[in-house]
């Protein structure tokens, strides 16, 4: 059997050609990456986010995408992008995709914010204010140890 020499110089080329320019395959494949960012601003369907990178050791801006699948929780909570604020930390997953013309789509997976939310007071106990009563009546109340003339605790006048 008498391989072809033109069939194996084509074959010498083309994967020579693959090695020096990668392959636009491999190129193409999207990755996930783990981004922590200030949120700028804020569109119907897209976040503008303001991070340092340590890969550029610079703060960079861009957008995100936000779609129907994109999981957003605030402080735990299950939100949309209309809960976001401007100002806020986001810490998100990206799905980052390499375009044709050199550009990236960078697509949110998830996102989540962590707000400190002031507390609030349990609500009172209904219908008695005796345990309160209680309490201030014992607390408040004076006793012989509190100056009185008798006590080893009575006021010596500044000295």
């Amino acid at each position: 059997m008498k391989i072809n020499p033109r069939i194996g110089i084509v074959v010498v080329f083309a994967s020579v050609f693959c090695l020096l320019t990668g392959c636009s395959e491999e190129k193409k494949k999207p990755h996930m990456q783990e981004v922590t960012g200030t949120i700028e601003n804020i569109s119907a369907n897209k976040v503008t986010v303001r991070s340092f990178s340590k890969k550029h050791n610079k703060e960079l801006k861009f957008d995100v995408e936000v779609n129907d699948e994109t999981e957003i929780l605030i402080n735990g909570s299950i939100a949309s992008i209309k809960d976001l604020k401007i100002g806020e930390t986001a810490f998100g997953s990206v799905r980052i995709v390499e375009n044709d013309d050199d550009t990236k789509t960078i697509t949110a997976v998830k996102v989540r914010v962590e707000r400190a939310e002031v507390l609030k007071a349990p609500p009172a106990a209904s219908g008695t204010d005796d345990a309160t009563a209680d309490t201030e009546t014992k607390d408040d109340a004076p006793t012989e140890d509190d100056g009185g003339a008798d006590s080893d605790h009575a006021d010596d006048g500044g000295e």
